[in-house]
């Protein structure tokens, strides 16, 4: 059997690849995110946050800082739909403060992480290899 560096390796570290691995985590399993830009990530995307979101991601332990949303809009030139949340408030947040926040909890969960990119994969009976890595598992995040 290969020895595996990690449990988990997840290709990309924005929102979605940190919570996964915050996830995987919390099972137990060792992970490495794999992320070859520089943190955060800015990018325009990802400004609000519905209800769920904000439940799913204090449950992880992330609680970013922003401002509380009382519903949403949509606008068009000549339409507009909007609708107002009927139980807690969702949260408009920058995106590079909540990947900061989910990178900061991801590595005090023991998350580690190498500045690389994952491109060519080989998966074999054990596990897959990447980017100079062996994990069990891989995660796309990117």
């Amino acid at each position: 059997m290969t020895t595996c560096d990690a449990d988990v390796l997840v290709a990309g570290g924005g929102p979605g690849g940190l919570a996964a691995a915050l996830c995987a985590r919390r099972q137990g399993l060792s992970v490495i995110v794999a992320e070859p830009r520089p943190d955060p990530i800015d990018k325009a995307c990802g400004e609000g946050l519905m209800p769920g979101g904000v439940a799913e991601l204090a449950a992880l332990g992330v609680n970013p800082a922003g401002m509380a949303l009382a519903g949403i809009a949509y606008v068009g030139q000549r339409h507009r739909a909007e609708a107002r949340f009927t139980g807690p408030p969702g949260q408009g947040v920058r995106r590079t403060t909540l990947q900061a926040a989910l990178t900061e909890q991801a590595k005090a969960q023991g998350a580690q992480w190498v500045a690389r990119r994952i491109s060519d994969v080989e998966q074999d009976r054990c596990g897959v290899a990447a980017a100079g890595i062996r994990a069990r598992w891989l995660i796309g995040a990117d």
